[in-house]
């Protein structure tokens, strides 16, 4: 019977890191829609153009940006998305009644 002993010499692994440094955020207008699956009133859409530009540290977002902001996703309700096209988009009743019947077949009035 013969013994064998093998000896396996690790390498040193190279430790890979990963950082960051400046976050840029977009801030694009919220604009009138064309989603086909709104049927209880007009969607919303980001304009392709942004408005704004804030550059901030990583760190900086994480702690301040971030803190306030809800990160879930919710649906809106359809007068909650009229009252975003109002006060925020600047868009008139009268425009949002006409995009609002001619968007297709609409069962219900609009959200006043």
């Amino acid at each position: 019977s013969s013994l064998t002993t093998t000896t396996t010499t690790a390498t040193p692994s190279t430790k890979k890191s990963v950082s960051f440094g400046l976050v840029q955020i977009r801030e694009h207008a919220r604009i009138l829609g064309d989603h086909p699956f709104c049927p209880d009133g007009l969607s919303l859409s980001l304009d392709w153009e942004y408005e704004r530009i804030t550059v901030m540290d990583v760190n900086q977002f994480e702690v301040g940006y971030r803190k306030g902001r809800d990160c879930k996703v919710r649906k809106l309700g359809a007068y909650e998305r009229r009252l975003i096209l109002k006060v925020i988009g600047g868009y008139q009743d009268n425009e949002l009644l006409f995009a609002y019947f001619n968007n297709g077949d609409r069962g219900s009035s609009p959200a006043a």
